[in-house]
């Protein structure tokens, strides 16, 4: 027979809160940053944001590589870039 004591559950309950919390702050800090970043580098920035919204920090990798990418076919494959 399974026992469940009132303890473990405001314990889960309470790892549920931080997880809330977590999704409360950080993702909408992430979804400004990316939007921020976009309107600064001339990206559409809509759908940036939204996926900061929902994915979180897991956008910010993506967000890069396509930056990067962009940036790229803008002064072509060819060319050579050097920052010293």
């Amino acid at each position: 027979m399974l026992h469940f004591s009132p303890a473990s559950t405001l314990a889960r309950l309470a790892r549920i809160g931080d997880e809330v919390v977590l999704w409360l702050l950080l993702h909408p800090l992430i979804a400004a940053f990316c939007v921020i970043q976009a309107r600064r580098n001339g990206i559409w920035c809509k759908p940036w944001g939204l996926a900061g919204l929902v994915l979180g920090p897991l956008v910010l990798p993506l967000w890069f590589n396509h930056r990067r990418m962009r940036w790229r076919a803008a002064i072509g494959r060819g060319s050579i870039w050097f920052r010293p």
